[in-house]
């Protein structure tokens, strides 16, 4: 069912069209809410000042406590970097910390693919009852 008509869509080529239209329109850009120019500023100086700060302890420290938060909270969700050892640790940090510093990152990084997932409400031909999910290639693959 196409969300904007409400009419029903029958054939592969308008069923595309339409799910690639919905799925555009989550992602486009929307005006912020009155006063909220405010808030984007002073987070855009809060930014721009973490990143010229020289931080490396404190986040070498953060870094230690994420780990050990994966380690309590679900370990078995994260073997390889729990049981991974320093040189991983130090890889893994090195990586997140260079993406900190020069905000790019690896084009790899972008591709996504979309999964429609039907939430279990509503008529299955509404697109409005589906879940949308990214799906990522794995860390590993970058390496």
């Amino acid at each position: 069912m196409d969300p904007l008509t409400q009419q029903e869509v029958y054939s592969a080529d308008d069923i595309k069209a339409v799910s690639l239209q919905y799925g555009a329109k989550l992602f486009e850009n929307r005006e912020p809410r009155v006063g909220y120019e405010g808030d984007i500023i002073s987070k855009q100086l809060v930014h721009q000042i973490r990143i010229t700060e020289v931080l490396d302890n404190y986040i070498d420290e953060t870094f230690e406590n994420s780990i050990n938060v994966l380690k309590l909270k679900n370990p078995a969700k994260y073997p390889l970097v729990i049981k991974g050892g320093t040189a991983l640790k130090k890889a893994i940090f090195n990586l997140c910390s260079k993406e900190w510093r020069t905000e790019l990152i690896p084009e790899k990084w972008e591709e996504t693919t979309l999964v429609q997932l039907y939430k279990g409400k509503g008529p299955r031909s509404n697109l409005n009852n589906m879940r949308h999910i990214h799906i990522k290639d794995d860390l590993l693959n970058f390496y």
